[in-house]
């Protein structure tokens, strides 16, 4: 018998076939008719990604073991702290006064932001210079300054929950034990204030050592060490200096640690009692808030023009 004759489909053309042939097929493809976003959307779209990834959020199960790891160990201490005076009051109807004040907590959690800030850092500014990719689409070019800002941004972001948390679990431990409202709350918002600042700051260090390497274990390495090694040194000589009652020594040392020089400026702008490095007069409160402010923007700007300058070589 002969074999029956195979059909070929209409939308396949070949050289023995006349052109008109061709059929165009409606694949059910429709243009966006919605209302076009600009740059500001792509920034937020862009914010949203860089905060889900330092938490590890969107990806595989290791990348969330560090992060919320860290984010535990930042917030059950805070949980204990305010939940230990109401088991107390509840129990034995006995006053447990403050365990500690919210301005505290970061420098108490110094490790923990500062691990959280070597893991997450290298995440946001390391690979995106190595491997020049992104989960996104995005509808128009953004500008590389923006795309720097944002992620950066995003990077103090997710800094400000693992240190601010914490505060505002203290705060509503407060609030529960019948603290006043009208006394608690300017302190909550000044410690909050100084979490965002400590945020901004770990984060433009971050980023720029970050920006420096697309290798994300170096950076990392480098971030842990810069941070700790500063923190180690200002405390030893701070603490030197006060036993030799050597005070404008103490106060010029806190300067070079991010810690001590956020909690050494709130603390003269808020008039709260001293600690150590912390400034005692005008003329080092206003050398305090310079350097802070300054810092944070000289940090910011050099590294938007790192990546600028590492994009347009590559």
């Amino acid at each position: 018998m002969p074999e029956p004759a195979r059909s070929t489909p209409a939308a396949t053309t070949t050289a023995s076939q006349p052109t008109s042939a061709a059929v165009i097929h409606d694949l059910g493809y429709r243009p966006y008719e919605g209302e076009r976003q600009g740059l500001p959307a792509i920034a937020w779209s862009l914010f949203v990604l860089g905060v889900r990834h330092a938490f590890g959020l969107g990806r595989n199960a290791k990348a969330k073991v560090l992060p919320w790891i860290l984010v535990t160990l930042a917030v059950g201490p805070a949980l204990l702290l305010a939940v230990i005076p109401l088991i107390v009051k509840s129990y034995f109807d006995v006053e447990v006064p403050r365990l500690m004040e919210y301005h505290r907590y970061q420098n108490a959690a110094l490790v923990v932001s500062v691990l959280f800030t070597a893991a997450a850092a290298p995440i946001l500014l390391s690979r995106d210079l190595r491997f020049k990719t992104l989960p996104l689409y995005f509808a128009r070019p953004l500008p590389r300054a923006w795309f720097v800002l944002v992620r950066l941004a995003s990077l103090a972001a997710a800094i400000l929950v693992v240190i601010g948390v914490p505060v505002l679990v203290l705060y509503a431990g407060a609030l529960l034990g019948d603290y006043s409202f009208r006394d608690e709350t300017p302190l909550m918002l000044k410690a909050m204030l100084g979490a965002i600042l400590l945020s901004l700051l770990l984060a433009g260090l971050g980023g720029a050592i970050a920006s420096s390497t697309p290798q994300r274990g170096l950076g990392t390495v480098a971030i842990v060490a810069v941070l700790l090694i500063a923190a180690t040194i200002v405390t030893t000589v701070t603490a030197i200096a006060e036993e030799e009652a050597a005070r404008t020594t103490a106060q010029i040392a806190g300067l070079f640690s991010p810690y001590t020089l956020v909690s050494g400026a709130t603390g003269w702008w808020f008039d709260r009692p001293p600690v150590y490095g912390q400034p005692e007069t005008l003329t080092m409160g206003l050398i305090y808030t310079v350097v802070l402010l300054g810092s944070i923007l000289v940090l910011t700007l050099w590294t938007v023009r790192r990546n600028a300058r590492r994009g347009a070589a590559a």
